[in-house]
């Protein structure tokens, strides 16, 4: 009956994992035909956020590179894809993992990885791919307000986290549906 049970949790783990990644596609399909482009990618890497906190290992990385593969393949413009793939995807198990440390050790990491993907994600698009409606320049202005524009995202998804963990995870009795 055990291993039932388990079986059960791993198909229910699968099943959101697999609409996580439709709806963050969805959100990313809608960001290429919209004024809001970064604004639903953003949206969109918070199936990520709620897999960390929920799904654990390995399934907000099988989310990850679904939802970053088929954005790839099925959005029209590619730089809201892009965006995903290179910054707002995987920066929630990043941030998962850097808010292990230290906090002031945590943000250098924080801002130095998403530096490191701003300037390689101009590069790439750029210089790579050749795709010219990317909509930033490798610019230090741009790039401070890129990077005010992260550390916002970040309290964003930190007071988010917060709200999920007092308020709704506990009214809902998520934690116990996904427990092994």
């Amino acid at each position: 009956m055990k291993k039932h049970s388990s079986g059960m949790k791993t198909t229910r783990k699968l099943v959101l994992s697999a609409i996580l990644s439709a709806l963050s596609v969805v959100l990313i399909f809608l960001s290429s035909m919209t004024f809001l482009d970064l604004t639903l990618v953003m949206i969109a890497s918070f199936a990520i956020v709620f897999a960390v906190i929920e799904l654990n290992s390995k399934y907000p990385l099988l989310i990850y590179s679904v939802t970053s593969v088929l954005s790839l393949l099925i959005v029209p413009n590619r730089s809201t894809a892009l965006f995903y793939v290179m910054i707002f995807g995987y920066y929630p198990m990043m941030k998962a993992v850097f808010e292990r440390m230290h906090y002031i050790v945590a943000w250098v990491h924080k801002l130095s990885t998403f530096n490191t993907s701003v300037i390689l994600m101009i590069v790439l698009s750029k210089y790579i791919l050749h795709l010219d409606d990317i909509g930033i320049e490798y610019d230090i202005i741009v790039l401070l307000l890129a990077n005010i524009t992260f550390v916002l995202y970040d309290f964003l998804i930190t007071r988010l986290t917060i709200l999920y963990f007092v308020k709704l995870r506990t009214r809902f009795k998520i934690g116990n549906y996904f427990e092994d």
